[in-house]
């Protein structure tokens, strides 16, 4: 009898254990990878989950003319052209996240790699930058 319930012991911990790997592996796949870019419906998700953490900066690394033209709300704009680029990103706390954007894609291709080389830990990109943010409805503000 006593073996009959170590038996069961062993497959309930187990049963257990298995449950828990299972809801850790659906956890890590609802989060980004760090350093990868995201479809813009995900990014605005992520936008929204952290609408009031100040650890969550959006960045667009877009021409201030760009910015003014159009930017997703509460976003900093950090010129990628401006001699100063590297500086004021080195100054940025690296251990914030970060989802940044430009209008197609290169400039925040390029400063999710210069970001990576910097040392900070968890970069996302838009997929598509804000063309394709506007192209899928999704807020913009002046």
């Amino acid at each position: 009898m006593t073996m009959l319930w170590i038996v069961l012991a062993m497959i309930g911990s187990f049963a257990v254990g298995a449950y828990v790997l299972k809801a850790e592996a659906a956890e890590k796949q609802s989060r980004p990878v760090p350093f990868s870019a995201i479809p813009p419906k995900q990014a605005y998700e992520l936008i929204k989950k952290n609408q009031d953490n100040p650890d969550f900066i959006i960045l667009d690394v877009r021409t201030p003319e760009e910015f003014s033209a159009g930017h997703i709300k509460n976003a900093v704009n950090i010129n990628y052209n401006a001699e100063t680029f590297v500086y004021e990103l080195d100054k940025l706390d690296k251990t914030k996240t970060y989802l940044v954007y430009c209008r197609t894609g290169r400039r925040s291709a390029d400063t999710l790699t210069i970001m990576k080389k910097l040392n900070f830990k968890d970069v996302y990109r838009i997929l598509g930058d804000i063309n394709r943010w506007k192209s899928e409805k999704l807020p913009v503000i002046r």
